[in-house]
Protein backbone atom coordinates (compact mmCIF):
# COMPACT_ATOMS: atom_id res chain seq x y z
CA UNK A 1 0.00 0.00 0.00
CA UNK A 2 0.72 3.58 0.62
CA UNK A 3 -1.15 6.80 0.62
CA UNK A 4 -2.73 8.38 -2.44
CA UNK A 5 -2.16 11.93 -3.55
CA UNK A 6 -5.29 14.07 -3.17
CA UNK A 7 -6.36 17.35 -4.68
CA UNK A 8 -7.24 19.54 -1.71
CA UNK A 9 -9.42 22.20 -3.35
CA UNK A 10 -10.95 21.11 -6.68
CA UNK A 11 -12.14 24.68 -7.28
CA UNK A 12 -8.50 25.75 -7.78
CA UNK A 13 -6.78 23.02 -9.84
CA UNK A 14 -4.12 25.47 -11.13
CA UNK A 15 -2.89 26.36 -7.65
CA UNK A 16 0.08 24.07 -8.10
CA UNK A 17 1.88 21.77 -5.66
CA UNK A 18 0.45 23.46 -2.57
CA UNK A 19 -3.02 22.16 -3.55
CA UNK A 20 -1.96 18.49 -3.35
CA UNK A 21 -1.11 16.32 -0.36
CA UNK A 22 -1.06 12.70 0.82
CA UNK A 23 -4.42 11.42 2.01
CA UNK A 24 -4.95 11.42 5.76
CA UNK A 25 -7.52 8.61 5.54
CA UNK A 26 -6.50 5.56 7.61
CA UNK A 27 -7.10 3.32 4.54
CA UNK A 28 -4.59 5.36 2.52
CA UNK A 29 -7.15 6.95 0.21
CA UNK A 30 -10.79 7.69 -0.47
CA UNK A 31 -11.65 6.22 -3.88
CA UNK A 32 -15.25 6.91 -4.83
CA UNK A 33 -15.68 9.35 -1.93
CA UNK A 34 -14.85 12.96 -1.18
CA UNK A 35 -11.11 13.39 -0.62
CA UNK A 36 -10.07 13.29 3.03
CA UNK A 37 -8.40 16.68 2.67
CA UNK A 38 -11.28 18.30 0.76
CA UNK A 39 -11.49 22.05 1.25
CA UNK A 40 -13.57 24.25 -1.03
CA UNK A 41 -12.82 27.54 0.73
CA UNK A 42 -12.84 30.22 -1.97
CA UNK A 43 -9.73 32.29 -2.52
CA UNK A 44 -10.80 35.91 -2.57
CA UNK A 45 -7.35 37.49 -2.31
CA UNK A 46 -5.83 38.90 -5.45
CA UNK A 47 -2.29 38.15 -6.51
CA UNK A 48 0.57 40.47 -5.69
CA UNK A 49 4.15 40.91 -6.86
CA UNK A 50 6.61 38.83 -4.84
CA UNK A 51 9.75 39.85 -6.68
CA UNK A 52 11.13 41.49 -9.81
CA UNK A 53 14.37 40.00 -11.15
CA UNK A 54 16.46 41.95 -13.63
CA UNK A 55 18.35 39.18 -15.42
CA UNK A 56 19.98 41.36 -18.10
CA UNK A 57 19.30 44.39 -20.26
CA UNK A 58 17.02 42.20 -22.38
CA UNK A 59 15.39 39.91 -19.80
CA UNK A 60 13.16 40.77 -16.83
CA UNK A 61 11.28 38.35 -14.57
CA UNK A 62 8.16 39.28 -12.64
CA UNK A 63 7.27 36.80 -9.88
CA UNK A 64 3.67 36.76 -8.63
CA UNK A 65 2.46 35.51 -5.24
CA UNK A 66 0.24 32.89 -6.86
CA UNK A 67 -0.45 31.14 -10.15
CA UNK A 68 -1.71 33.53 -12.82
CA UNK A 69 -4.15 33.16 -15.70
CA UNK A 70 -1.64 33.35 -18.57
CA UNK A 71 -4.23 34.82 -20.94
CA UNK A 72 -4.47 37.94 -18.75
CA UNK A 73 -0.74 38.65 -18.30
CA UNK A 74 0.02 40.51 -21.52
CA UNK A 75 2.54 42.97 -22.94
CA UNK A 76 2.63 45.35 -25.88
CA UNK A 77 4.49 43.82 -28.84
CA UNK A 78 3.22 46.28 -31.47
CA UNK A 79 4.52 49.74 -30.55
CA UNK A 80 5.62 51.91 -27.64
CA UNK A 81 2.18 52.68 -26.21
CA UNK A 82 1.39 51.56 -22.67
CA UNK A 83 -0.95 48.67 -23.31
CA UNK A 84 -1.08 45.17 -21.92
CA UNK A 85 -1.36 44.26 -18.26
CA UNK A 86 2.43 44.13 -17.68
CA UNK A 87 4.31 47.28 -18.68
CA UNK A 88 7.86 48.67 -18.48
CA UNK A 89 8.53 52.41 -18.81
CA UNK A 90 11.26 54.99 -18.26
CA UNK A 91 9.07 58.11 -18.56
CA UNK A 92 6.27 57.68 -16.05
CA UNK A 93 4.25 55.47 -18.43
CA UNK A 94 3.75 58.12 -21.10
CA UNK A 95 5.36 55.51 -23.35
CA UNK A 96 6.31 51.91 -22.63
CA UNK A 97 9.00 49.52 -23.75
CA UNK A 98 7.92 47.42 -26.71
CA UNK A 99 8.36 43.70 -26.03
CA UNK A 100 9.73 41.12 -28.43
CA UNK A 101 6.99 38.59 -27.66
CA UNK A 102 4.30 37.81 -25.12
CA UNK A 103 5.57 37.00 -21.60
CA UNK A 104 6.84 33.47 -21.05
CA UNK A 105 5.26 31.76 -18.02
CA UNK A 106 7.12 29.29 -15.77
CA UNK A 107 7.09 27.93 -12.20
CA UNK A 108 3.39 26.95 -12.23
CA UNK A 109 2.52 30.25 -13.94
CA UNK A 110 3.92 32.39 -11.11
CA UNK A 111 6.98 33.70 -12.99
CA UNK A 112 6.70 35.70 -16.21
CA UNK A 113 9.75 36.55 -18.29
CA UNK A 114 9.72 39.70 -20.39
CA UNK A 115 12.05 40.27 -23.32
CA UNK A 116 12.25 43.85 -24.62
CA UNK A 117 12.29 44.34 -28.38
CA UNK A 118 15.47 46.41 -27.96
CA UNK A 119 18.03 46.17 -25.15
CA UNK A 120 17.26 48.43 -22.21
CA UNK A 121 19.59 51.40 -21.76
CA UNK A 122 22.14 50.88 -18.98
CA UNK A 123 21.82 54.47 -17.73
CA UNK A 124 18.02 54.75 -17.67
CA UNK A 125 15.78 54.12 -14.67
CA UNK A 126 12.83 51.85 -15.58
CA UNK A 127 9.68 51.00 -13.63
CA UNK A 128 7.26 48.09 -13.98
CA UNK A 129 3.49 48.43 -13.80
CA UNK A 130 0.90 45.66 -13.42
CA UNK A 131 -2.69 46.61 -14.17
CA UNK A 132 -5.84 45.10 -12.63
CA UNK A 133 -6.47 43.23 -15.91
CA UNK A 134 -3.95 40.65 -14.64
CA UNK A 135 -5.85 37.85 -12.92
CA UNK A 136 -4.80 34.91 -10.80
CA UNK A 137 -5.67 31.43 -12.02
CA UNK A 138 -8.53 31.63 -9.52
CA UNK A 139 -9.97 34.68 -11.30
CA UNK A 140 -8.97 37.27 -8.70
CA UNK A 141 -7.70 40.61 -9.99
CA UNK A 142 -5.15 42.95 -8.51
CA UNK A 143 -7.01 45.19 -6.07
CA UNK A 144 -5.30 48.20 -7.62
CA UNK A 145 -2.68 49.04 -10.18
CA UNK A 146 0.87 48.23 -9.02
CA UNK A 147 3.89 50.32 -10.00
CA UNK A 148 7.35 49.38 -8.77
CA UNK A 149 8.32 52.11 -6.31
CA UNK A 150 12.04 52.55 -7.03
CA UNK A 151 12.58 51.29 -10.54
CA UNK A 152 15.77 49.64 -11.76
CA UNK A 153 18.89 50.18 -13.84
CA UNK A 154 20.64 47.53 -15.91
CA UNK A 155 24.06 49.23 -15.57
CA UNK A 156 25.28 46.94 -12.79
CA UNK A 157 24.59 43.75 -14.74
Amino acid sequence: GGYTLELINPEHPCQGPSNWSASNNSNGGTPGSVNSLYDNTPDIDGASIDKINIISNNEIQVVFSESMDTTTVTTNTTNWSCSGSLQVSSDGFTTCVKMYAKPTASNSNTTFTLRPYENLSKTTNYKIRVTPESKSSKGNTFSSQYTSPNGFLTASL
